[in-house]
Parts: structure tokens; sequence; C-alpha cells
């Protein structure tokens, strides 16, 4: 038989009771009945997750001290949990039991969380990171520090992530939405690739500001890049010039001033210089009257701003000696697409664009001029270092491998640097 007696709370406005428990036993043999004594310490149903809880202990102090450490536990951490509801409860304590499972603690897997769902530079979308990246590239552009080029580059294939994702948020983009949406372009390998660097720099750009903890390409599998951007077996020999061809654009080149073209394709097909270098060049530069004469790439027109010096031919030095005038710009550029038109023009006097029904069709190679010197000039010194630096490239030999060289023969190359003005090749040429 067991009753209690001198109830009282503890601690004071907690709700926790504790009481005096006596306790009386019977004993057999001598028909006399003992009493003991004990404390009951009694949780409302409140303060412990919807149920009350009973305890029992032999001394008041230790009643006194369950009570004590109960409610201030409820006092740190219960009077959220009461404010529950009975699901969100049903759903704490889940999550704490999945926690368990699998050897963490809840907190550690919320504070994971957290960290990815709620970012610390806070939660953007995909358009809003793309064009805080665009306005810097347009800023660097504005200081001269970024080639125009490449700012329309750059601008143009971020835009297009706009376009298939912008709305998303992007620390909820994962490694297989970027896949899916590369290979939803439909275009080539070698265009892929471009997408992806500039992609890649965006997703780079988003974890540097914290919008993201880490960049989503690192997910995907070695397979999974092949897929998008292939395994490096499709390469095709770059286009080039064919010796008569390059003739022909060199002597049509000369005999139509007016287009102020002949040094720019001089420095294009005997020197491999790149187009957006060849539009900003001026005639000082060229070191016509050195014992060796060669070309001054300035920092400021280099691409990647990797100042350079190129060596001019013997062949190119005779035509550049055909420009009347050697002193201002190497070419005139006095609008964005001056030069591209004035090529043009150039290139449908050669024949290389013809005019068909409905428009006209192109038989011109891409960065034809570059291509034809980095594969002549390899053929010519069998140097591939020599020939990389000429171009600009920054090291080794591997951009000219894989992009500039094709193949051809030592005889051809030595026939390519041996053209000359007084070279009679003919004037005419039937392209198929």
């Amino acid at each position: 038989m067991k009753s209690s007696a001198g109830t009282y709370e503890y601690p004071k406005n907690s709700g926790v009771k504790i009481s005096l428990v006596l306790n009386e036993s019977f004993d057999s043999r001598n028909a006399d009945r003992e009493a003991s004594q004990s404390y009951r310490a009694t949780i409302p149903a409140r303060l412990s997750s919807g149920k009350r809880k009973i305890k029992q202990f032999r001394t008041e102090k230790e009643a006194k001290v369950f009570a004590k450490e109960e409610w201030d536990n409820f006092r740190v951490l219960g009077e959220d949990f009461s404010d529950l509801t009975k699901d969100e409860r049903k759903e704490a304590i889940n999550a704490w039991k999945m926690a368990k499972r699998s050897g963490v603690s809840l907190m550690e897997v919320v504070e994971f969380g957290i960290r990815r769902m709620c970012p610390e530079g806070g939660i953007k979308k995909v358009q809003e990171v793309v064009s805080e990246f665009v306005q810097i590239k347009e800023r660097r552009q504005a200081k001269g520090d970024l080639k125009e080029r490449s700012l329309r580059d750059a601008r143009a294939r971020a835009e297009m992530l706009t376009t298939l994702l912008g709305d998303s948020k992007i620390n909820e983009i994962s490694g297989r939405d970027l896949k899916n949406s590369l290979l939803g372009i439909g275009r080539s390998f070698r265009t892929l690739r471009n997408y992806r660097s500039i992609w890649s720099e965006v997703f780079k750009f988003a974890k540097q500001r914290k919008y993201i903890l880490d960049n989503p390409f690192d997910d995907l599998s070695k397979e999974e890049v092949k897929e998008i951007i292939g395994s490096g077996d499709d390469w095709n020999p770059p286009g080039i010039l064919e010796i008569n061809e390059a003739k022909l654009l060199l002597d049509t080149a000369l005999s139509n001033p007016e287009l102020q073209l002949l040094p720019a394709i001089i420095l294009g097909l005997f020197c491999g210089v790149r187009t957006e270098e060849i539009k900003q060049l001026k005639w000082e530069n060229i070191k016509l009257d050195d014992s060796d004469p060669y070309l001054v790439i300035p920092r400021e027109i280099a691409k990647k701003r990797r100042m350079r010096n190129v060596q001019i031919s013997p062949n190119a030095v005779e035509w550049l000696l055909q420009s009347k005038d050697r002193s201002g710009a190497i070419t005139s550029n006095r609008f964005e697409n001056d030069y591209q038109r004035r090529f043009r023009a150039l290139l449908i006097k050669c024949g290389f664009i013809v005019k068909v029904k409905g428009g006209y069709k192109s038989h011109w190679k891409r960065n034809a001029m570059r291509h034809s010197f980095g594969t002549y000039h390899f053929a010519l010194h069998g140097n591939s270092i020599k020939t990389s630096h000429e171009m600009g490239h920054k090291t080794g030999d591997d951009v000219l491998f894989d992009h500039y060289r094709s193949l051809t023969t030592k005889a051809d190359a030595k026939a390519f640097f041996d053209l000359r003005p007084d070279t009679a090749l003919g004037n005419e040429l039937k392209i198929a």
C-alpha cells in the first residue's frame, strides 16, 4: 500500500511536483506492519513530449535534483518543442532516428543541410548570378583588361545558361542538370567544350561569392564528361590554304589597295598573328630595318596580355615593302565590323565566297591563315616549341597539335615561305 503526503511544486512555478510517498509492508512472521518512505517526482505532460513522466527516489534530495534537471532542460529546449504541432514533433523524432541510424547527430545533419539550402552568400537564381558574372566581364573590358571578342563570347555562352536554367536557384543545380542542358544544346563536341568552359567559370564565380558550397560540374564522372565534350578522338585536321590559294589571296589584296588588307594578310599567313591582334597593330610594331626583322605584339594587344616578338620571314618582308604607306595602323578598323566587311569583300574577289541562288556560299576555311602558318612553319622547321612560341601559345605544344597543325610536306612548306610578289603562279583560281 502506497500513499502520498506533503506534495509541493519544485522548482517554483515549474509545474513539477515532489511528493512524499509512504510505503507499508506486512511481515507474516510477527504480523507487524512496517512503514518506509520515498519521494516521487511528477513531470507534467506539457514538459515531457505530451506524456506525464513519474520517477521515484529514495531521498528528497535526489527527487529535487531530477526535477530541476528536467525543468532546466525544458527551459532551454522544451518551450520551442512544446510549440510544435503533433506532425512537426513526429517529423523531428523521425529525423533524429534517421540521423542516429547513420551515425551522425541531428545537429550535424541540420547544419550540413542549412549550409547548402541557405548559402552564406544568399539564395540566388541562375539568371542573377549570370548577370553579375557578365557585369564583371563588362567592367574589365571597359578598363581594357578584356578583349571585346572575349566579352561577346562569354556573354553569349553565359546567357545560354540563363535561357535553359535561369529561373532555378543556383544552389539547387546538380551536375546532372548541367549535363542534360549541355547535351540539349545539340552542338558539336568542340562547341560544347566552349560552353562548358564558360559555364564552369560561372559556377566557380558562384562558389567564390558563397552562393553555392560546391561546383556541380565536379559531381560529373569522367564518362559523363566524355559524353558531353567527347574523348578527344573527334579531332579533324584544321583547314589550311594550298600554295596557290595563299598566292591568290596575296595577289588579290595587292591589286585591291582600297581594301587596305595586304599587310593584314601577310602577317596572318607568314607570322600567324591572330585577327584581333592584327586589327590593333601599327606599323611601328614592325621592325623591318633590323638585321633580323621581327614583329612586336604589345601586351595591350596580345591575347591573355602575353607580349611576344615574332620573326618576319624574308618573303614576308618583300610583301610588306609593297605597301607604299607604312605609317599608322596596319589596317583600317573604323567601326566594329569594318575589318570583317573588307575581308569578306576580298574573299568574294578571290572566289572563296561565291554567289548562289538565294545568297552566298563560302569555301573559306575558318582561321585558314593562322592554321596555314602553324602547319607550314612546323613542317619547315620541325620544332613544335618554336612554332608554338611564334603563335603565342603559353606553354608547350599541345595547342599546336590539337588545333593549329594539319599535315603537309617540307617541300610544300618551303614553297609557302618562298611565295613572293614576283612568284608567277597565276591570278586565276577556281574553287570547287
